[in-house]
């Protein structure tokens, strides 16, 4: 070891050699320190840190050509004559192996800036689009006809079946492109799966040898050998990574769009006959371990023997450990996948054995699991972490097994079931007749009995568990539901549309053992749902629930002819009870919730099978064959009560319920048990009966009529008198349903007196009973004041209002809403409600209520405090307690009705001149101008209330405003001024923000605050001031708002402009192509000195005169002005604008591009040419003003051109256009830029502001507005 270390130690520097170099070259600064050792927490952190190193421009080059000459070999091997199916795979993986550094760097944002500018979300969208239309046009492209070429491109083909995938932020502006890199890894994966699988059926022999190693073939089932003993994991398979790597892209979950993917690898590995080995190796394996408890539980014949088994301390390795167990659990799972995709893969399993196979890995967990009784347990006898499968004392065995065998087993045989199950379903409905082949050959094979023996599996007892083992019983306990319910799966699927493997399930499948109709009975009695649901499929595929209609009828009729035969009762009750549970779904019956049309298609194949014609007449049993003689027929009654609750929970089956004579039946048995008989049937069908007119009753107001006409409200109410809870809720929700939206339940409800009672339930300490009595009152106060009054009277009031505090979150809902609903009232008399509501204590509930996490309380507290806000005192007492700031919290909310509700109360809230203060220091008025509405009711309320504000901001409620904004705190302060910048009047504002100091406040909030929330409401508030003060200086003075005259440059006419003729000056350049304008020297007789010397300077010819020939004077204007500038300059001085004809398309507006007004304004400003620079300056303004976006570059680009052309009136447009768009420029530069931009406009809105206040003060006198006139102090 020592003599090889320096060895070792030169190579492992030349690989961080050889590390460093590639890092160099792609970019990655390498780091400087040593390297820390593997394993270590510093090397994972470097790993870390290496993975999200950024892409430097060099990388990012490099990828992008690599792209660009994979995409090339990718078109020509694609659109070749005589393409090949493997090349075209192989190209299309290089072009995505050279996009998947580029994918991921982007979605790390580890691409850098520099970067980043090669990159363009388009083209490269384009480039793997392209790319996944070329692949996916090879579908029916051929491979090479040279079988070694292939075989040795199989690696690559696996390679590439390691579909990547990408994730990438929603507003990332490359996820386009990521999606579609995506797509093209998926079109890869399924291509390569379909070159695989052409190989394999151009050379399977060649195909195997390469991706196994050897050939392979399949095992012959043969029995254990006890010469040769395989290992307790079998894992000794050839080697087959490439193998593998099919099967783990086959286990994957894939996403609906993948699934071509998932079929083109199960057509892979058919092909190559993968099927064949894993159902041999499945037989193989459950053989032998069948062999073991076969030996394990005969009596052995020699002592010897049984000391081998169960004395000596050693157990036969074929015992089914957790790790082998797990592999025939991952081989049974493949069969499944191999069959899900298509009809014919399932065939060919079938053909191929997968029914023994799977039929015996059931058989393992069924013989295993009396394993546990094998050794008697001894005291002191537990085993260690040291002691192992093959060596342990058989003492312990039993608690081996209880440890860990149950789990893995009950696994096994969910797999198992679900593979089954898959087998019997897979095809299209265009396939039905060999769905129907495949399941009788499955069936025929034995596979029912093994799906029946699942079925009736034991369930683990977990009453006397030990509080250390509970938990693992129950996690037992829940797989096991999960095999049952996969076998009742399977068994549905086997028998559907198959009479004579219907028959079979209903025999016993051995002596002593039960048959799969009864063991599915017993399933329906289990207390997990999808085990229930499961069981009553299956029972309804074999047609029990005709069966069991039919024996209704029949057991029905013989009671009537002999009533003293006890055991037609038993036999009727358990028919009914049955069909019942194949009716029954997920959610509780007794909610009267109508399920929706696509959900529970089994109580609609029950209601099909006439079980309503059925089971209504078990009704009047009792009369028909005399009460006296019928001591069972309670039982009957109920579950017929129960039966018809059940399928009256579709509204479509609610009227041939009644029209079959339902109503007349449940009101009679309402009738026939009181409240005041005791015992335990007679509340039981009470109970059920007034269940199932609550599910009759639900949304039908037809109904709700028959069962007032028929009689059944008065016993409904005289139930609310029972001494049984389940009796009294039953009642209460019946006529809590019958009361909703009818009046005329309403009133008899009332006139039988059930009132009282009902008054006397809200007070109750059950949940479930003052809930149901609370919701039967807002019933029947809704929309009627004259009960509603009635209610309030019989002393309804605080019962209701101590349900607010309840631990019952339902009956807190409820109260709120029924508050709102005794607050809500024209009439004059109930008035007084309204305040007592408040006295007696529910206003601090219900702003306790506006912060709990239930959406729906929320909404209700919010509804009842709105109503209660209608009343002055009311609306002051709602404000102390502290209820407005939750109010405006729900404001934010995403629920329409939740802002809906918070809006109408805060429009009540501001009715009271005593709130007002409150409310603007809250900061109300900021939070209702920039919240985010979405019904339109809402923002009409919110706009009413600031209009409402607006109105009581005026007296004493404005001299309290502006005092607090003098002395208060500073948040305060900044909250008042920001509501008085939109609240208050011309005159107001200019006396508040001038003489007391609230302009200053508002640019401190501007310039100063950190947070983004202040600064917009600044900017909001500076922009209203600043229009404010804009009109009173235009009603003021209104000769500011006529133009400035322009300078007294002379213009000339249209002809004159660039006319040779009489022309004594021309400026040329050589620039732009050379150019040359005519020009006349008395067109500038005005123009600035400046202007002037500058022609001086730039004389080439001197002005002479020879004669009558005049020679004019040339101007070089090369270093100085470029063509389209001078031409802007001499348009304006010819014609006093700058207009271009050239420059302006026909349909554009008659002023010019911005862009030239940016190049003169520099000019302008140069040469002292005034008329021109506010001329330039009156063009950007309306530029700006006229831009569709916010125009954010633009707006920058103009405020640091008007500051460096001192242009005072473009720099000022400027800043007020950034008031005005503050929010979407901030999120447009982001808050460091706008945090910039703040700080450089503020000066000048601070100057523009001041300038007009003082305006407005110098000539105070000529207007009689006063401090007193306008109330402030």
């Amino acid at each position: 070891r020592s003599c090889r270390a320096p060895g070792r130690m030169k190579s492992s520097t030349r690989a961080s050699r050889n590390q460093k170099r590639k890092a160099q070259d792609a970019g990655i600064e390498p780091s400087k320190t040593d390297s820390p050792a593997p394993g270590s927490a510093e090397r994972a952190a470097l790993k870390t840190s290496e993975a999200q190193s950024p892409l430097s421009r060099p990388t990012v080059q490099s990828r992008l050509q690599e792209l660009e000459n994979a995409m090339g070999d990718l078109k020509g091997k694609c659109e070749a004559t005589r393409p090949n199916l493997v090349e075209c795979v192989k190209a299309a993986h290089a072009a995505l192996h050279a996009m998947t550094p580029i994918v991921k760097g982007l979605d790390d944002g580890a691409v850098t800036a520099e970067a980043g500018g090669l990159l363009s979300a388009e083209s490269l969208e384009r480039h793997a689009t392209k790319a996944k239309e070329l692949l996916s046009k090879t579908s029916k492209h051929k491979i090479g006809k040279n079988s070694k070429d292939n075989l040795a491109a199989m690696p690559q083909l696996v390679d590439a079946l390691e579909c990547p995938r990408f994730v990438c932020s929603p507003d990332n502006k490359f996820r386009k492109f990521i999606d579609a890199a995506q797509a093209l890894g998926q079109e890869i994966c399924r291509r390569a799966a379909d070159a695989i699988q052409k190989i394999a059926v151009h050379d399977p022999e060649g195909s195997k040898k390469t991706l196994r190693g050897t050939a392979v073939t399949s095992p012959t089932p043969t029995g254990p050998s006890n010469d040769a003993k395989p290992p307790i994991v079998p894992g000794s398979t050839p080697s087959g990574a490439m193998v593998e790597k099919l099967w783990t892209l086959l286990d994957r979950h894939f996403n609906p769009r993948e699934n071509k993917v998932q079929r083109a690898v199960a057509n892979a590995l058919i092909a190559l006959d993968e099927h064949e080995f894993v159902l041999g190796r499945l037989i193989e394996r459950c053989d032998r371990y069948i062999a073991t408890a076969d030996e394990l539980d005969s009596k052995p014949k020699s002592p010897g023997k049984a000391a081998k088994v169960l004395k000596h301390g050693t157990v036969d390795p074929h015992w089914p450990d957790d790790r082998s167990v797990d592999q025939l659990k991952r081989w049974a799972r493949h069969v499944g996948e191999l069959g899900r995709h298509c009809g014919d893969h399932s065939d060919i399993l079938v053909e191929a054995g997968a029914t023994q196979a799977l039929q015996k890995a059931l058989e393992v967990g069924t013989r295993y699991r009396t394993y546990e009784r094998l050794g008697d347990r001894e005291e002191g006898e537990y085993p260690n972490e040291s002691q192992k499968v093959g060596q342990l004392n058989p003492g312990t065995v039993h608690e081996v097994w209880e440890q860990c065998k149950p789990r893995s087993l009950a696994e096994l045989d969910k797999e198992t079931c679900t593979a089954l199950s898959v087998l019997l379903g897979a095809g299209s409905k265009d396939e039905e007749e060999k769905k129907k082949a495949r399941r009788a050959k499955i069936a025929n094979a034995g596979a029912y009995t093994a799906l029946v023996r699942m079925l009736d599996l034991p369930q683990p007892d977990t009453r006397d568990a030990a509080a250390a083992t509970r938990k693992r019983h129950e996690g037992t306990s829940g797989l096991m539901h999960e095999v049952t319910r996969r076998a009742a799966d399977a068994v549905q699927k086997m028998v559907a549309d198959n009479d004579e493997l219907k028959d079979l399930f209903r025999k016993p499948i051995g002596t002593g053992e039960t048959s799969g109709v009864s063991a599915l009975r017993i399933l329906l009695e289990r207390r997990d749902n999808k085990v229930q649901r499961a069981a009553a499929g299956a029972l309804i595929a074999l047609d029990e629930h005709r069966k069991l209609v039919a024996m209704i009828n029949e057991t029905r009729v013989k009671i009537t002819q002999d009533p003293d035969d006890r055991n037609m009762f038993v036999a009727l009750k358990q028919s009914v009870r049955t069909l019942a549970e194949l009716a029954k779904d997920t959610p509780s019956p007794s909610t009267g919730a109508v399920q929706p049309e696509e959900e529970n298609k089994m109580v609609d194949l029950v209601v099909s099978a006439d079980a309503v014609e059925a089971i209504v007449p078990l009704l009047n049993l009792a009369k028909d064959i005399g009460e006296d003689r019928a001591p069972g027929i309670g039982d009957i009654e109920k579950e017929a009560c129960y039966a018809i609750g059940l399928l009256a929970s579709k509204e479509k089956h609610q009227n041939r319920i009644a029209n079959a004579g339902a109503l007349p039946g449940l009101v009679a048995l309402l009738k026939r048990y009181p409240p005041q008989m005791s015992g335990n049937v007679a509340p039981s069908v009470a109970r059920r009966a007034a269940d199932a007119v609550t599910n009759l009753a639900h949304e039908n107001n037809q109904i709700k009529n028959r069962v007032r006409t028929e009689g059944g409200i008065p016993p409904l109410v005289a139930l609310l008198e029972t001494r049984d809870a389940k009796v009294q809720r039953a009642a209460a929700s019946a006529l809590r349903t019958l009361a909703f939206k009818n009046n005329e339940n309403k009133e008899q409800i009332v006139e039988e007196g059930a009132l009282p009672m009902l008054i006397f339930m809200v007070r109750s300490d059950d949940p479930h009973i003052h809930y149901e009595a609370v919701g039967v009152i807002g019933n029947l106060v809704h929309s009627s004041n004259h009960i509603k009054r009635r209610v309030l009277d019989e002393g309804a009031l605080q019962p209701v209002i101590g349900l607010l505090s309840s631990e019952c979150n339902e009956s807190r809902r409820e109260a709120a809403l029924l508050l709102g609903q005794f607050a809500t009232t024209t009439d004059d008399s109930n008035i007084e409600y309204k305040i007592k509501i408040v006295q007696r204590g529910a206003v601090a509930p219900l702003i306790q209520m506006l912060n709990h996490t239930e959406s729906q309380l929320r909404e209700m507290a919010a509804f009842a405090l709105g109503r209660l806000a209608q009343n002055k005192d009311n609306q002051v007492g709602i404000c102390h307690a502290d209820g407005l700031r939750p109010l405006l919290d729900l404001l934010d909310s995403d629920e329409t009705n939740l802002q809906h509700n918070a809006a109408f109360a805060l429009y009540g809230l501001a009715d009271n001149e005593d709130n007002v203060p409150d409310i603007i220091r809250e900061g109300t008025v900021q939070r209702l101008m920039g919240g985010e509405l979405k019904a339109q009711p809402s923002k009409d309320c919110v706009n009413k209330t600031l209009k409402r504000l607006e109105e009581k901001v005026d007296g004493k409620v404005l001299k309290y405003l502006v005092y607090l904004m003098r002395s208060s705190n500073k948040d305060e302060q900044q909250r008042i001024a920001v509501a008085l910048a939109h609240l208050c009047g011309d005159d107001q504002q200019r006396i508040i923000f001038d003489e007391q100091g609230g302009l200053d406040i508002l640019l401190e909030m501007f310039s100063a605050m950190p947070v983004a929330r202040d600064r917009k409401d600044a900017a909001g508030a500076l922009y209203q001031v600043s229009c404010n003060m804009k009109q009173m200086l235009a009603a003021r003075y209104p000769n500011d708002a006529v133009p400035l005259p322009a300078t007294p440059e002379t213009h000339l006419a249209d002809e004159h402009f660039n006319n040779p003729e009489l022309s004594d000056i021309s400026f040329f350049s050589d620039r732009d192509g050379g150019w040359e304008f005519h020009a006349h020297k008395i067109a500038f007789t005005h123009v600035s000195d400046e202007f002037h010397r500058l022609i001086d300077q730039h004389k080439v010819v001197a002005d002479t005169q020879q004669g009558e020939s005049h020679m004019p004077v040339r101007v070089n204007m090369s270093d100085v002005m470029r063509k389209d500038e001078f031409h802007g300059l001499m348009r304006y001085v010819y014609h006093g604008a700058i207009e271009v004809e050239c420059e302006v398309e026909p349909d554009a507006p008659p002023h010019p591009t911005p862009s030239l007004a940016e190049k003169l304004l520099p000019i302008a400003h140069k040469y002292e040419l005034n008329g021109l620079k506010r001329h330039c300056e009156g063009r950007l303004e309306e530029a700006l003003s006229g831009l569709e976006d916010v125009g954010c570059v633009v707006l920058r680009e103009y405020f640091s051109l008007a500051r460096r052309c001192a242009a005072d009136d473009l720099t000022r447009a400027c800043a007020l256009h950034a008031l005005q768009h503050h929010v979407r420029i901030t999120k447009s530069i982001g808050a460091t830029e706008s945090n910039v931009l703040a700080a450089q406009i503020e000066p000048h809105i601070r100057e523009h502001l001041h300038s007009m206040m003082y305006r407005l003060r110098v000539r105070k006198e000529d207007t009689d507005v006063t401090p007193e006139q306008v109330n402030i102090p």
